[in-house]
């Protein structure tokens, strides 16, 4: 059975975890700029390489609703399919943090 500071130091854990998901998330516009601006450059390899590190952090927050796009996009930039279909790619991502951040302001609100 846990002893009370079993529960209190379990609750600190999850405290932490918490703070550190949401941290990450309130800094998807920071790794966003620089995939935009990459995007912009037509610089895919540089767009493979930042949505690879978008889709990793993604996954270690277990947020497959962006890190699934993030992957996407990197495949499609690295297979150097149309600019279009590249251009689509990145906006799922985009879109996909902007719900991830939502999600993170609307449950910190209740």
């Amino acid at each position: 059975m846990l002893s009370p500071r079993d529960f209190g130091n379990v609750n600190q854990k999850l405290a932490s975890n918490n703070a550190r998901v949401l941290n990450a998330l309130n800094s998807l516009p920071g790794w966003l700029e620089p995939l935009v601006a990459a995007a912009d450059r037509r610089d895919w390899q540089e767009v493979t390489r930042q949505s690879q590190q978008l889709a990793d952090l993604a996954r270690s927050l277990h947020c497959d609703a962006l890190a699934n796009p993030a992957n996407e996009l990197a495949a499609v930039a690295e297979a150097r399919n149309s600019e279009h279909e590249i251009k689509r790619s990145l906006l799922r991502v985009i879109g996909a943090a902007g719900q991830a951040r939502k999600m993170t302001f609307l449950a910190s609100k209740s």
